[in-house]
């Protein structure tokens, strides 16, 4: 109980340091979140595209050639 009294002491004490703390991680924070969103969101837009751009495609393999060109 006195460790939450003195944390609280402190943040009282250093007002313009907690909010700059806060602000810091908040945007820290609202950074990771905007970046997986888009990264999410590209990763669909891409397999949504790829699919849609593989319907007509054929893919054909051909065998290897041997070292002596037969």
């Amino acid at each position: 109980m006195q460790n939450l009294k003195f944390a609280f002491s402190s943040i009282m004490a250093h007002k313009m340091r907690s909010l700059l703390t806060m602000i810091g991680i908040i945007i820290g924070v609202s950074s990771v979140v905007v970046i997986m969103a888009l990264g999410d969101s590209l990763s669909r837009q891409v397999n949504k595209d790829m699919t849609k751009s593989q319907k007509n495609i054929s893919v054909f393999f051909s065998p290897k050639k041997s070292k002596d060109g037969s």
